[in-house]
C-alpha cells in the first residue's frame, strides 16, 4: 500500500532532473514522518506499553493529538512553501499509518515503512530514466531558440510597420508566449538536476534582455495606437499635411537637409535589415553551444552598435535643425522622437541579446546542480558549479 502511494505522487511525468529532485524531497518527508512517529510512539510508551486489548485514553489522546498537531503544522509549512509539498504529503502518509497502527502496537516502525516506500520512488525513477526520459536543459534550449525566433519577427514586423503612415500595431502574442516559457523553465532550473552543455544560469541576463524587448515591443503598440489617432485627426482637418507632418524623420528647410531628407530613417531600415541576420547568428550559436559543435557561426556585435551610433548622430543632427510652426507639427514631432526612442532601445535591446549569447563559452556535457545550491550572486558561465566531466 506505502508503495502504491509513493508510486502514484512521483508518477514519471517530469524531466530527470526534476524527478530526481522530486524523489529527494519524498523520500526527506518520509524520514521526517518516521523520525516524529517514533517519537510520539516512544512517548506513547511511556503513557501504555502493555495489555494491547485494553489501550487506555491517555495513549489514544496523545497519538490523535500528536497527528492533529503534524497536520496544523504541515498545513502551516505547505502555505509558506509551496514546494515541499511532497515531503509534507509523505510525512502525513506515514503518520496515518504508522500512528494509527500504533494505537495498539508497541513496536518502533521503520523498516515495514522506509522500504516499502523507497521501492515505489525507484520504480518511478527507473520508468523516467528508460522509458520517458525527458532532460530539462533541452526543453529549456528549445524554448530560448524559439524566443530568439519570435523576437527577430517582432524586430521585422516593426520594420515592416514603419513603412505605413496610419499606425500599424506589431503583433507580440506568440513572443510573450515564448517568454512566458522561459522564464518558467528558468525558476524550473533553480530547482532541477541538469545533464547538459550550457548552464541555464547563463541564461538569466538573457532572459532579462528579452523582458526588456519584449516591454519596449509594448511601448511601440502604445506610440501607434497614437499615431492612429493622430494621423487621423490631422487628415480630416489637413489632408494634404498630413505625410509631412507624420513623417518618422522631419526633413528641416535647410539646403543640407533636403539633399538627403531621409538620413536616419535610412539608418533605421539599414539596422533594422541587420537585426534579422544577427538573431540568426544567435540562434545558430545557442544551438552549436547544446549539441557541442564547432563555434563557426560569428555574432558582430560592435559592428551592430555602430549602426546604433550612427542612427544616434544623425537624429540628433536632424532634431538641432528641425522647424516647428504650429500646435500639430509640434504634437507630430513628439510623436516622431518617441518612436524614435522606442527603436533605439530596441535596438540596443538585441545588440544586448547578442553580446550575452556571444560571451557564453563551449564546454563538455556536466551535471549542473539546482541553482538555489548557489551561494551569492549568479557565478560566472566559466565557473558554473558542476559535480562531474564526462
Amino acid at each position: 500500500m506505502h508503495g502504491y502511494i509513493q508510486a502514484i505522487y512521483l508518477f514519471p511525468l517530469k524531466t530527470i532532473g526534476g524527478q530526481l529532485a522530486s524523489t529527494g524531497v519524498g523520500l526527506l518527508g518520509v524520514m521526517f514522518g518516521l523520525g516524529y512517529a517514533n517519537l510520539i510512539l516512544l512517548l506513547g510508551r511511556l503513557v501504555q506499553s502493555t495489555n494491547a486489548e485494553s489501550i487506555g485514553v491517555g495513549r489514544r489522546a496523545l497519538l490523535w493529538s500528536a497527528f492533529v498537531f503534524l497536520a496544523m503544522g504541515c498545513g502551516y509549512v505547505r502555505s509558506k512553501y509551496p514546494r515541499a509539498y511532497l515531503a509534507i504529503n509523505f510525512a502525513m502518509v506515514v503518520n496515518m499509518f504508522a500512528l494509527i497502527r500504533g494505537i495498539n502496537h508497541f513496536d518502533p516502525c521503520f523498516s515495514n515503512f522506509f522500504f516499502v516506500m523507497v521501492f515505489g520512488a525507484c520504480v518511478s525513477l527507473i520508468i523516467c530514466f528508460f522509458f520517458w526520459p525527458e532532460d530539462h536543459s533541452s526543453m529549456l534550449r528549445d524554448d530560448i531558440i524559439t524566443s530568439l525566433r519570435e523576437a527577430q519577427n517582432v524586430m521585422q514586423s516593426v520594420q515592416h510597420a514603419m513603412k505605413f503612415s496610419f499606425g500599424q500595431e506589431v503583433d507580440i502574442t506568440a513572443f510573450k508566449e515564448s517568454h512566458v516559457k522561459i522564464s518558467a523553465a528558468l525558476e524550473e532550473a533553480n530547482y532541477e538536476l541538469s545533464l547538459t552543455r550550457v548552464d541555464s544560469a547563463v541564461f538569466v541576463p538573457l532572459n532579462a534582455s528579452l523582458t526588456r524587448m519584449l516591454s519596449l515591443s509594448r511601448a511601440f503598440n502604445s506610440a501607434m495606437r497614437r499615431r492612429h489617432k493622430l494621423y487621423t485627426r490631422i487628415h480630416f482637418r489637413f489632408k494634404d499635411l498630413a505625410d509631412k507632418e507624420l513623417e518618422i524623420s522631419t526633413a528641416p528647410p535647410c539646403d543640407e537637409a533636403k539633399s538627403n531628407p531621409t538620413n536616419s530613417e535610412r539608418a533605421l531600415e539599414l539596422a533594422f535589415a541587420s537585426v534579422s541576420e544577427l538573431f540568426s547568428s544567435i540562434t545558430l550559436r545557442v544551438e552549436e553551444l547544446y549539441r557541442g559543435k564547432e563555434i563557426v557561426s560569428t555574432i558582430e556585435c560592435e559592428k551592430f552598435a555602430g549602426k546604433i551610433d550612427d542612427i544616434r548622430e544623425k537624429l540628433a543632427a536632424e532634431v538641432e535643425v528641425r522647424t516647428i510652426s504650429g500646435p500639430y507639427e509640434l504634437e507630430g514631432a513628439a510623436f516622431m522622437d518617441q518612436v524614435n526612442a522606442v527603436l533605439l532601445d530596441m535596438l540596443e535591446a538585441a545588440k544586448d541579446t547578442a553580446q550575452i549569447i556571444g560571451c557564453i563559452e563551449k564546454r563538455r556535457i556536466s551535471l549542473v546542480l539546482p541553482r538555489k545550491l548557489y551561494t551569492g550572486k549568479h557565478p560566472p558561465p566559466s565557473r558554473m558549479p558542476e559535480t562531474s566531466m564526462i
